[in-house]
């Protein structure tokens, strides 16, 4: 993944996601892109899928709803647009990429490695607890100095769901478990998911008018 000056550097970043996630910290990239995308959302993770390329240019649920229509009948097809037009992942990966139920506790903003070596050119969250079906009652952050390390030390503490329906489906529209919701308030976190703007949604409508009138052109 491509983050501050690491995308300058000719050992990594090394595909088109160096200049294609400019704008976004890496953990906000796989925060929006892979664990906000569940299992439950979709046969294959469109996030993913629309992260660059020209279908970023268009809303998800538009690009859904065209795979939910003709996926299945258009498989080929799909699988060289999803490589070439879109993020650059085929039909294989992009339905492998869905959460089944995982959450990190810590806002995608929190900062695990700091190298005193780059004159802090270089912050980044590059640290993950990921939880599922637990309800998280402690957690902590350690050598925020970073003298031992470059890295800081995350540690939670962690209890099981309880078995008990109304309880597991009221912790699973808090933490967004299996897919019945998403998390956000819970960690405390204020990073808006919504990271595309209204002129998307403009050009997935002029795409969607000239596919049907392509459609009805060529009957």
């Amino acid at each position: 993944m491509g983050h501050s000056i690491a995308r300058l550097s000719p050992r990594y970043c090394r595909d088109r996601y160096r200049w294609a996630s400019l704008g976004w910290t890496e953990s906000q990239w796989w925060d929006q892109h892979v664990f906000q995308f569940h299992c439950a959302d979709g046969p294959i993770n469109t996030a993913l899928g629309t992260a660059t390329g020209l279908l970023s240019l268009c809303p998800q649920w538009l690009i859904h709803a065209l795979w939910c229509r003709w996926g299945n009948r258009l498989e080929g097809v799909w699988g060289w647009v999803w490589v070439w037009l879109g993020g650059g992942w085929d039909t294989r990966v992009l339905a492998a990429a869905r959460n089944p139920g995982f959450y990190d506790p810590w806002c995608p903003e929190e900062r695990t490695l700091e190298n005193p070596a780059y004159g802090g050119l270089f912050k980044a969250k590059l640290d993950w607890t990921l939880v599922r079906e637990c309800e998280v009652v402690e957690q902590g952050k350690g050598n925020t100095t970073y003298m031992a390390s470059d890295h800081a030390y995350l540690w939670i503490r962690v209890v099981p769901a309880l078995v008990c329906d109304g309880t597991r489906r009221e912790f699973r529209e808090k933490h967004g478990c299996g897919g019945s919701g998403r998390r956000g308030e819970s960690r405390g976190c204020c990073v808006d998911p919504r990271r595309r703007s209204d002129w998307q949604w403009k050009y997935g409508v002029v795409l969607l008018v000239a596919i049907v009138a392509v459609k009805y052109i060529y009957k």
